[in-house]
């Protein structure tokens, strides 16, 4: 207003109305023009002002209302304010049916407690904004996935004035990573059912996934290389199968590789790796398929060890310059079954008997008496008088024949040897009696205790304990003895030819098994 007119009503009635400025006419013009120009360059840059945040303010509104993201404004108790058309859209509501709700009533209840514990923190002051991942129930009932960000806007004291929310729809993301994970995890469910790993690898040897039963035996990292995580090396695998995918274009690989896991354990895996193209034909990984053969393996070469050492022994025990010890012995005859079959004769004949090499080695046992076991051969020196006469007085007889004579712990033993392939490698042996026509006396064996530092009464009891037999019944017994040394010579040699002959056969199946198996790996591949 510029006037002339000096009244205060006047003046007041104006700004009133709108004028930006008072101006009286009273002054010098050069006072009164100066004020005048300068309240209207102020009010021209107000104007222009005023206008430009109109502008922003409507483009603002433009652009929320027009976002493809859920924008909402809620006050500090939770009550809808605004919200743009997407928000709307998402959740199925008017703007004015919002703005009766509060944000408790869109929340699933699952995630309730989370909301208002991440708004009560919001409203504090203790944190900026917050963003989650919820669940929201639409107007229709549905439930959706929603990605929330929830900001604060505050008054000049800093208090809460009103909260900014922008809502995202990821349910279709949510499911699309929920379909990614089951088919992983079905895969992994596969492979692992097939004791299998299964990696998926890039040109540059990084892996770019790998399912559970590679991960229980390597620590898969994204900043670690392959051959650095599988075969701590500093550069590929010499026999790398990733190297001849990508550069020798080969349309697969197949080999065995044997690795450290994370125990600390040495294995055996035989990888299969084949490329993955695009639609265009381009390698863009391959995916390396690896099953667990460290059992196979170990099975193989324990296998190749027996092999070897059952050739060995074979070898030995049919060539007729080399001495059998008592393992291959053990090996080559049925002891358990000779143990049977003596245990049986005893309880016809009460005779005892046993199996001895001719290192004084005992293979089979059977009726051995107390006088023996409990002081002859618990004693050292009675011990030594009964291995020497194991091994020294039975020497000199020819197979098919016997011989009857005293141990040098004065009891009556009868042995025939035992033959195999030539060679006399045991001794079969009935004994620990006395014969009925003995003179020997029990003041005899009371100066044995005596020698020897028995307890003398219980060296006597034992003694009355030994049996006497006539020579007519020790003698069908040998004939027996003898009859079975034969038959367990043939049988024992016809095992051993046998046995070898199974072990070649053995060997070449195991390498046509090989060879079948290969052929199957790469005709699967």
């Amino acid at each position: 207003l510029f006037t002339g007119k000096g009244r205060e009503d006047i003046a007041i009635q104006a700004l009133n109305l709108g004028a930006n400025y008072y101006i009286n006419k009273h002054g010098t013009p050069k006072t009164v023009y100066g004020e005048l120009t300068h309240a209207i360059t102020n009010s021209v840059k107000s104007a222009k002002a005023k206008g430009e945040l109109k502008n922003n303010e409507e483009l603002q509104r433009a652009i929320v209302a027009n976002s493809p993201i859920g924008i909402a404004t809620l006050a500090v108790g939770g009550n809808f304010l605004s919200a743009n058309e997407a928000f709307c859209r998402i959740l199925g509501y008017t703007v004015n049916e919002l703005k009766k709700m509060s944000f408790k009533d869109i929340t699933h209840p699952d995630y309730m407690e989370d909301s208002i514990q991440a708004v009560t923190k919001l409203n504090s002051g203790k944190i900026p904004f917050f963003s989650l991942e919820k669940k929201y129930i639409r107007k229709n009932g549905a439930s959706i996935d929603g990605k929330v960000t929830v900001s604060v806007l505050q008054d000049q004291k800093g208090n809460p004035r009103i909260h900014i929310v922008k809502i995202e729809d990821i349910t279709e993301q949510k499911q699309a990573q929920e379909k990614l994970k089951s088919e992983r995890d079905m895969l992994d469910k596969i492979t692992e059912s097939m004791g299998a790993g299964l990696a998926l690898i890039d040109k540059n040897y990084n892996i770019v996934w790998a399912n559970k039963y590679l991960k229980k035996y390597n620590v898969i990292s994204p900043e670690k290389k392959c051959y650095s995580t599988f075969a701590h090396l500093d550069s590929p695998c010499p026999d790398c199968g990733v190297t001849k995918i990508f550069k020798e274009k080969k349309p697969f690989d197949t080999h065995e590789f044997s690795f450290t896991d994370i125990e600390g354990k040495k294995r055996w895996a035989e990888i299969i790796a084949s490329p993955i193209t695009d639609k265009e034909g381009n390698i863009i990984a391959a995916a390396e398929i690896s099953v667990d053969i460290t059992e196979q393996k170990k099975a193989e070469n324990q296998l190749r060890e027996n092999e070897e050492h059952l050739r060995f022994k074979l070898e030995k025990m049919l060539s007729p310059d080399v001495e059998i010890c008592e393992q291959d012995l053990a090996n080559i005859l049925d002891l358990p079954k000779l143990q049977g079959l003596m245990d049986n004769l005893y309880e016809v004949t009460k005779i005892a008997s046993a199996i001895i090499d001719l290192n004084g080695n005992i293979l089979v046992k059977t009726g051995w008496r107390e006088i023996c076991t409990k002081f002859h051969r618990a004693n050292p020196q009675t011990l030594k008088n009964c291995l020497e006469s194991d091994v020294e007085l039975t020497r000199g007889v020819k197979p098919g024949e016997y011989k009857l004579y005293k141990c040098k712990n004065n009891l009556w033993d009868v042995s025939t040897p035992l033959i195999l392939n030539g060679k006399h490698v045991a001794n079969i042996f009935s004994g620990q009696f006395l014969l009925e026509d003995d003179k020997i006396s029990s003041e005899f064996f009371a100066a044995q205790a005596e020698k020897y530092g028995f307890n003398k009464e219980e060296y006597l009891d034992a003694f009355k304990k030994v049996q006497r037999f006539n020579r007519e019944k020790i003698e069908k017994t040998m004939h027996f003895n003898v009859k079975l040394s034969e038959l367990i010579s043939q049988l024992s040699l016809s095992n051993l030819k046998l046995t070898k002959a199974f072990a070649e056969q053995k060997t070449i199946e195991k390498k046509i098994r090989e060879s079948e198996r290969r052929w199957a790996v790469t005709l699967s591949s």
